[in-house]
């Protein structure tokens, strides 16, 4: 038996995006890295660091073939540590082995010190070591289901609605789309203001009362543990094809097909081992787009002759600005963006059988209406205040004045 895997990613606001992931099919091992992003704050690019934990990851299990994600990680990190690179990441680490999955992980929902604080991995003073990461096993069966996610996934969907999803889609969606399924799916939560979601539940619980979804960049797997023979969508040679809208394919039908995220322009690098190379027949080709101005994500392809061709899906690089030329922050265009601007956003980034225009374009009259009603409501409750202030600041009538002038006094008609 295998696990049979399928990424999709979208970054947030800049094209490499703050997550990372690598995926390696020999040993069936998967990693996903999600960079804090309050380092933004100060300048610095948390994603680097998350990159270079993943690409770390996935040198360790080629070249010294280790398949314990615990050491993996650790040495991944130590690798981090003595290049000073900056920032903190969260991270997970799964490998598949006969049935049981052993996994380990530092940070998210499961590892917060405070209310959106996790456990981190970095070389600054607070930051944590794999120490304190936690460990398990669970077994599965064949066809369960797998899903790995970073928080843009899991603060935007209960684990209810992924349950319901798993149930809907399984039946009548190819595979080949599912991880795109999700990751729309959050991302369409992620732009509604009024939704309750996990990450606004937290929130209000930790005493900062918020309503809708955060938006956050998106990564998501999806693994079905299958008979050897089995694939994605009857499997064979077959591979997944360009949508040819706003997503592009670069990882998508794989047996745990090596990959870290990121597409054109780069170079190669050799494994270090020359005999392990000419056992796996394999060739590491890292290629970095920081180095043009495509700036799509990272990538490692360790790809083997005999395996399919694999794809990925990943959002649009361009749709996340709403104002090209001034290229305000995320946190700006969320305050600013209006009902409508925020749905054509959606809208562009719509992978292709999800969800429909029709159906986004009801969702748009519906939240029209439900702004504009609870603007309404701020009207009402702002002048009930300055009426209940006026009458507080009104002064009172002298009562001999006021029966003067109520009873024939000064200003009376009376004769």
């Amino acid at each position: 038996m295998k696990m049979v895997c399928e990424a999709c990613y979208g970054p947030k606001d800049h094209l490499l995006g703050e997550d990372a992931h690598f995926v390696c099919s020999t040993q069936e091992i998967i990693g996903v890295a999600d960079g804090v992003d309050g380092w933004a704050k100060k300048g610095i690019d948390a994603g680097e660091y998350a990159r270079q934990l993943m690409l770390n990851s996935i040198h360790e299990v080629i070249d010294n073939e280790i398949t314990n994600p615990k050491i993996i990680l650790e040495q991944a990190f130590m690798e981090n540590a003595s290049s000073r690179i900056q920032g903190s990441s969260t991270a997970c680490i799964i490998h598949h082995n006969n049935g049981v999955l052993q996994t380990v992980n530092v940070g998210d929902i499961t590892q917060q010190k405070t209310f959106n604080m996790p456990y981190q991995l970095g070389n600054a003073k607070g930051c944590d070591t794999p120490r304190v990461a936690v460990e398990a096993k669970v077994e599965v069966e064949l066809e369960d289901v797998i899903i790995l996610g970073t928080d843009g996934v899991w603060d935007n969907i209960f684990v209810w609605e992924m349950e319901q999803v798993l149930k809907e889609k399984i039946k009548n969606m190819d595979l080949k789309n599912l991880s795109s399924y999700i990751a729309s799916l959050a991302l369409y939560n992620s732009f509604d203001k009024f939704r309750k979601t996990p990450f606004s539940i937290a929130s209000t619980e930790a005493g900062k009362p918020c309503r809708g979804g955060k938006f956050d960049d998106i990564t998501v797997y999806h693994g079905v543990r299958k008979l050897e023979y089995e694939s994605f969508g009857g499997g064979g040679d077959e591979s997944a094809e360009s949508s040819g809208g706003p997503v592009e394919n670069h990882m998508g039908e794989t047996n745990m097909e090596s990959d870290s995220q990121g597409e054109e322009g780069g170079k190669n690098r050799g494994d270090k081992g020359g005999e392990k190379e000419a056992n796996l027949n394999q060739e590491v080709e890292l290629q970095d787009s920081r180095k043009n101005n495509k700036g799509n994500n990272l990538i490692v392809d360790i790809s083997d002759s005999q395996m399919e061709e694999s794809t990925t899906h990943r959002l649009d690089e361009n749709v996340l600005v709403l104002d090209n030329k001034r290229r305000k922050s995320t946190e700006a265009l969320e305050k600013e963006a209006s009902v409508q601007d925020r749905f054509e956003v959606l809208k562009k980034r719509r992978v292709p059988g999800t969800f429909s225009e029709q159906d986004l374009d009801e969702r748009i009259l519906k939240q029209q209406q439900e702004e504009e009603e609870r603007k309404r409501q701020r009207r009402e409750k702002k002048k009930e205040k300055k009426k209940e202030k006026a009458a507080e600041e009104e002064p009172e009538m002298d009562p001999d004045v006021a029966a003067m002038m109520g009873f024939g006094g000064f200003g009376s008609s009376k004769k």
